[in-house]
C-alpha cells in the first residue's frame, strides 16, 4: 500500500464516526463505493464479506478502496 493511502486509510480509522460520512460525502464518494465503506470501516467486514454484497471479487473490492483512499487523500 502506498504511503498516500495508509495515511487515507489511518485517517478514516481514527475520525469519529460522526464526521465519517461528512468526509466520504466531501470525497464525492459513489454510493456503491459508500456500501463498500459501510463494510469496512463500520461494521469490520473481510473483503471477501464486502465481496459477496456487492458482487466484485475480493480483488475488485481491493480496488475500489484504493481508489477510494486517493480521493480521500486529496483532502488531506
Amino acid at each position: 500500500m502506498t504511503n498516500n493511502r495508509q495515511q487515507a486509510r489511518d485517517y478514516l480509522d481514527r475520525i469519529p464516526r460522526s464526521s465519517f460520512w461528512d468526509v466520504v460525502s466531501e470525497a464525492k464518494i459513489s454510493d456503491e463505493d459508500r456500501i463498500i465503506l459501510d463494510g469496512k470501516f463500520i461494521h469490520g467486514h473481510s473483503y471477501q464479506q464486502i465481496s459477496g454484497y456487492v458482487g466484485l471479487t475480493e480483488d475488485g473490492v481491493k480496488k475500489r478502496i484504493a481508489k477510494i483512499y486517493d480521493k480521500i487523500f486529496k483532502l488531506l
